[in-house]
């Protein structure tokens, strides 16, 4: 590691030399630019730029060519897109590199390749005050991208205002009777069926300011294969905030559908147009889930969601979550109950279930094989148990 925090450097292109360093610390340097004598530091693994804040270039491929690059952290840029600046009588205009490049060979992404996997190791990518930025990557209809983000397991996004996809493509989507229809429609959800088999390594998403996005895993068109591997199996923390535009979190799940079994805590914080949290099939999949806070959702009146057809037998699901020990709803003006249906909870191992200002929560008594539980209401009329 080579230390030069909080140093005047100026130009930083010597430390292209050092053909083994992996960490070079500049973080809060007074760097201009980013030189392309970088790219040559072929073992580099983490590259911190947070507080450099007079950073106003970066040399085109210079973040491309860093093939083992894990962790990129680029806080308190201020002068990303386009810099002007004048070389004798002539301005000349320097582009920095789209989003796209922050990804170790995402300008390749969608070329065909002989093996199918471009070589990434992106492990941990953290994105935060991009305004204008829509999705993360693009792609096109007519090619299937590969495995860019097979390794990533931490994503964090957080102050993208009109963020509303991973990737910029026309889904492909099977309709009844056979055959396939390109849905032209924006979609304003994070994950889809296409994108959500990208990250199965992912085991920690947190998603906070983002107003655009109306769902986070809308599964629509999703096939279930006999012997498909569950989807995001790993993923064990998922946080969610200030997300206004959201209705749903899990939405169109297909029957069958097997993933999310090592999802342990759930924390939802002032998305104030989702109504309900799980949909009852992806509850019974929470096998391992341990602790749950929502909190400040205006409009949630049900915990869980009704899945059956207008018309369909009605049937009692117990829902059982083995491990949950902590449950807090915290502020939930319009909430009703846990579940708008027939469903049957048992915890057998939860400790603590805290109610603040649920007004409209009458009972909790569809919780069953309680065992020494201690259930906390502050501010709730007539709560039966």
């Amino acid at each position: 590691m080579l230390n030069l925090e909080n140093c005047r450097l100026g130009d930083v292109s010597a430390i292209g030399t050092l053909g083994h360093l992996e960490i070079p610390g500049i973080r809060n340097s007074q760097i201009e630019e980013l030189p392309s004598e970088i790219g040559n530091l072929s073992r580099l693994k983490l590259l911190d730029m947070k507080g450099c804040n007079s950073l106003n270039r970066i040399a085109a491929g210079v973040l491309s060519g860093l093939s083992r690059l894990e962790e990129l952290y680029m806080g308190g840029f201020k002068n990303w897109g386009c810099t002007t600046t004048m070389e004798g009588n002539f301005e000349i205009t320097n582009k920095n590199p789209s989003l796209a490049e922050l990804i170790p060979h995402a300008d390749q992404l969608f070329e065909k390749e002989q093996n199918g996997i471009l070589p990434c190791s992106l492990k941990d990518l953290t994105i935060c005050r991009c305004e204008d930025l829509e999705y993360l990557l693009e792609a096109t209809s007519d090619c299937t991208p590969p495995n860019t983000l097979h390794l990533l397991e931490s994503l964090s996004l957080e102050d993208l205002p009109r963020l509303i996809g991973i990737c910029k493509s026309t889904d492909s989507v099977e309709v009844e009777g056979g055959g396939i229809t390109a849905s032209t429609t924006v979609a304003h959800k994070l994950f889809s069926s296409n994108t959500i088999l990208w990250v199965p390594n992912l085991e920690s998403l947190k998603v906070r300011h983002s107003r655009s996005l109306e769902a986070v895993f809308d599964l629509e068109g999703l096939k279930v294969k006999e012997n498909r591997k569950p989807i995001l199996a790993v993923l064990s923390y998922l946080h969610l905030q200030n997300l206004s535009g959201m209705s749903h979190v899990w939405k169109n799940i297909p029957p069958g559908f097997q993933g999310f079994q090592n999802l342990r805590f759930i924390n939802i914080v002032k998305c104030h147009s989702l109504r309900n949290l799980l949909p009852a099939s992806i509850a019974k999949l929470l096998v391992q889930l341990q602790d749950v806070h929502i909190q400040d959702c205006n409009l949630m009146t049900n915990i869980i969601q009704k899945e059956h057809e207008v018309g369909e037998e009605r049937i009692v699901d117990i829902i059982v979550f083995p491990k949950i020990s902590h449950f807090t709803l915290h502020h939930l003006e319009n909430l009703v109950s846990f579940s708008s249906e027939a469903h049957s909870f048992k915890w057998s191992s939860i400790g603590h279930i805290k109610l603040f200002r649920c007004s409209k929560l009458k009972t909790v008594e569809e919780i069953s094989t309680i065992h020494s539980v201690v259930i906390y209401c502050i501010i709730n009329r007539e709560i039966q148990v």
